[in-house]
Parts: structure tokens; C-alpha cells; sequence
């Protein structure tokens, strides 16, 4: 019997083909699955801790935030329009942890703000939005003064009297001063020789969101090594723009400063430094000098005003956002000790011929100062704060039961407007960024 052989048929010729497409599809199929893991993975890492932060749900343009306690010690954050109208409280009647220190984000959509509410025990930094509040920093030590970058993507805080910075969506986290390395620079040799220790205050940005300063409390550590040192409290320091290292600027009983906006120049005050005047007799002097940072290690200095012997104090600087004028508190320095708070000024930040020193006042020509918010039977106004725009300026009043509340008056010194109308003690007032546009 014949053998007989079966021959395979052959393949189809569009087999291979098929095969291709298949081994492709499987191909792009893993590229798209690797594709979505890592756009998960970055978009995980853009929301970080905090996750999505929705806005406000009202118009925050024209809007003061602000903090409000009741009669019971609670706090509410609350915010109402500068005309006095459209007052909503922000956070919700049964939360009764602590607040302080709102400060809007930079688009004026969301509040940052100091609060215990998850831990009675700890105070930390929360982003308030749409819906409950998100917490931004975490771990042990309360945080306090945030203050929001120039870019409007960190945020800078006060912990356990060091000054550190936070991503908005809560990762790195970073110190800022004092500086990790512990190295300190300055015009100051006798500052930088004693290399005073002591909590941070307060911190803010610089309007290129690199440099930074702060005030330090360094109360008790200066008395063996400065001159003056019964009356230095407080020093202002800085990191300028092209340094890592802390400068050394104006110390005294109590200091304040202001950076430039749309610049790099700091605007520092200063209360109660001892010199000694033309006799060789000591006296106090105060003052506010504007400091530039061509050569972040030796800043130059010129003044802007200067008071001395038992006249007046200039404290709380702010300085308005077209650079041109500088508002602060005055206060009478009567003898010492015995401290008044007399009012509000403001002055032109540009030096002319007449004053190429600066502004001095001198006890003989005290009552000559020219106030725009005086010190009345309402109360006594502190803390300015200038809209963004220029056009008013925001401060407290101190009632005489002790209580705040909230005015704001044009920059002429015309229509004062009492936002708050005595109803609880409101303080930590911050404009919010967002303007109404003219109809």
C-alpha cells in the first residue's frame, strides 16, 4: 500500500499581518496603561496632602477677611465688602476650634489660616475653600503667620520660633531662618558677633517670592554686648534676594518692617534704640529706614524718619503698592515707659531737597505731626493695610471696652467707613487680592 502524505495548507497571506496588529495593539495598550500611571502619579504629586482646593463660592472681589470672637471667647472667620455690606461668616457656626492669621491665597479665591480644629492640642495652618477646611502642615508645635508666596505656590509659617515654608498643596516643607546651617552674615559686626538666639515672629516675602524677612525676639540676650542693649527686643533679619544667609538690619524695643512692592527694598522700623546726641548725653531714637540689597552682604541705608528723645514712635509699617507712600502707626512716647497711641500717618517714601535725611521729628514739634486717622473717642487705629489697589487703607480701632473693630478710609483721608459697627472683637483683617472691575 502506498504511503500518502498530507500537505499543510498554507497560511493565509494576511496571517502575519494580523499577528502585527495584534502584538501592536497589545504594545500601545501597555504604553497607554504606563502612560496613565505616571499622569496619575504626577497628578497625585500636584495635589499632594491637601488634594483639590475648590474656590470661595461668592465673588471675593472688594472683600476684607478677617477674624471675629464672640462673647463666649469662639472665633468665627468672617468676610464683608469694603462698603460694609455683604458680611458672611466663612467658617461654620459649630466649629469653635481657635483662628487667627487669615491671609489670602494670591488669587483671592481661597484663605489660608491658623487653626486648631482637628487637634485642640496643636495649632496648624489649613487652606479654607469650598467645602471643609483642608490641613496643609502637619507634626508637632504650632504654626501661626502664614504668609503666601509671590508666585501663589508656598506658603511661609512660624513653628516652634523658626520660620518654614510649605508647598500649597502640603509637601516640601522646608526651613527658611534660622538658616539650617546656622550661619548668619551682616553689616552689624556687633549683631553678628553675638549671634543672638530667639523665637521668629513674623515672615513675609519679598515681591520676587526669594528674599524673605522676619522679626526675631531676642529680648534678654543682648544686654552683655550691644550698645543700647536695655532697650533691644526685637531685630529685623533678612535673607536677601542672592544670599543664603541672614543679614542683620534695624533692632530696638520693638521693630516692624515692609518689603517694596514690585521691588526689593525693605522698609524696617524701629522703637527706643539708645545713641547719644550732640552733647554726648544718651537719648532714645526711632525711626524707619529703607534698606536696598545691591550687595546682599552689605545693604545700603538711607533714612526716611527718625524721631528723638521722648517724642514719637513710628510702628506697623505698610507700604503702598505703587511704592510711593508709607503708612504706620505713631505713637507718643511720653516718658519712659509711658507709651500713647496717637495715630495714623502717611508719608512720601521718595526723599526730597528739603528732607535729604529723612523726616525728623524732635519733642518741640510733636504736636505739629500731621495724623490721617487720629486717635478719638471711637478709639485708637492700628495696624493699616493698604488695598491692593491703592485706593484705601484698612485698619483696627481699638474701642475704649477694649474690643476691635475693622474701618477703611480713602487714601485722600476722606469717607470713613466702620465695617464691623461694634459688633464683637474683630482683628487679623487681609484684603483680598481680587478687585471689582468699574462698571
Amino acid at each position: 500500500m502506498a504511503n500518502t502524505q498530507t500537505t499543510p495548507e498554507a497560511a493565509p497571506p494576511d496571517w502575519w499581518q494580523r499577528e502585527k496588529q495584534r502584538r501592536m495593539g497589545r504594545v500601545l495598550l501597555f504604553l497607554s496603561l504606563l502612560g496613565m500611571l505616571v499622569g496619575f502619579y504626577y497628578y497625585v504629586s500636584y495635589l499632594g496632602n491637601v488634594g483639590p482646593v475648590g474656590g470661595l463660592a461668592f465673588d471675593t472681589s472688594d472683600h476684607v477677611a478677617f477674624v471675629r470672637q464672640d462673647e463666649k471667647g469662639n472665633t468665627t472667620l468672617y468676610a464683608v465688602r469694603i462698603d460694609g455690606t455683604d458680611l458672611r461668616p466663612l467658617t461654620l457656626p459649630d466649629d469653635i476650634s481657635n483662628k487667627a492669621n487669615p491671609v489670602w491665597a494670591r488669587d483671592g479665591k481661597s484663605l489660608l489660616y491658623a487653626s486648631n480644629l482637628r487637634d485642640n492640642k496643636v495649632t496648624q495652618i489649613y487652606i479654607l475653600g469650598t467645602g471643609a477646611p483642608k490641613q496643609l502642615t502637619y507634626g508637632p508645635g504650632n504654626k501661626s503667620a502664614p504668609a503666601v508666596s509671590a508666585d501663589g505656590k508656598s506658603a511661609a509659617f512660624i513653628v516652634q520660633g523658626a520660620v518654614k515654608t510649605v508647598n500649597l498643596n502640603g509637601t516640601d516643607v522646608s526651613q527658611l531662618m534660622p538658616p539650617p546651617n546656622g550661619v548668619k552674615d551682616g553689616n552689624d559686626e556687633a549683631a553678628q558677633a553675638a549671634n543672638p538666639e530667639g523665637p521668629f515672629l513674623s515672615a513675609e516675602f519679598a515681591s520676587d517670592g526669594i528674599g524673605v524677612c522676619a522679626t526675631q525676639d531676642v529680648s534678654g540676650q543682648l544686654h552683655a554686648t550691644l550698645p543700647g542693649a536695655p532697650s533691644i527686643d526685637q531685630m529685623v533679619m533678612a535673607i536677601p534676594t542672592g544670599s543664603s544667609k541672614m543679614v542683620a538690619l534695624d533692632k530696638g524695643h520693638e521693630v516692624s518692617f515692609a518689603w517694596e512692592p514690585n521691588g526689593n527694598r525693605l522698609a524696617s522700623s524701629y522703637t527706643e534704640l539708645e545713641a547719644a546726641d550732640a552733647q554726648g548725653k544718651t537719648q532714645f531714637i526711632s525711626g524707619i529706614r529703607l534698606w536696598s540689597f545691591k550687595n546682599p552682604a552689605k545693604p545700603d541705608v538711607v533714612n526716611l524718619f527718625a524721631a528723638l528723645g521722648y517724642s514719637v514712635e513710628p510702628k506697623n509699617l505698610a507700604w503702598s503698592p505703587d511704592g510711593s507712600k508709607m503708612a504706620f502707626e505713631v505713637w507718643r512716647l511720653a516718658g519712659e515707659g509711658n507709651r500713647e497711641m496717637r495715630g495714623l500717618v502717611v508719608m512720601d517714601t521718595v526723599l526730597d531737597s528739603a528732607h535729604p535725611q529723612g523726616i525728623v521729628v524732635v519733642p518741640e514739634v510733636v504736636d505739629s505731626v500731621r495724623y490721617m486717622v487720629q486717635t478719638d473717642a471711637e478709639g485708637k487705629p492700628t495696624r493699616p493695610r493698604w488695598s491692593p489697589d491703592g485706593s484705601r487703607l484698612l485698619y483696627e480701632v481699638l474701642r475704649p471696652n477694649g474690643k476691635h473693630d475693622l474701618w477703611v478710609i480713602n487714601s485722600d483721608g476722606t469717607n470713613k467707613i466702620n465695617l464691623t459697627k461694634g459688633q464683637g472683637d474683630n482683628t487679623d483683617a487681609s484684603w483680598s487680592p481680587a478687585l471689582r472691575k468699574p462698571q
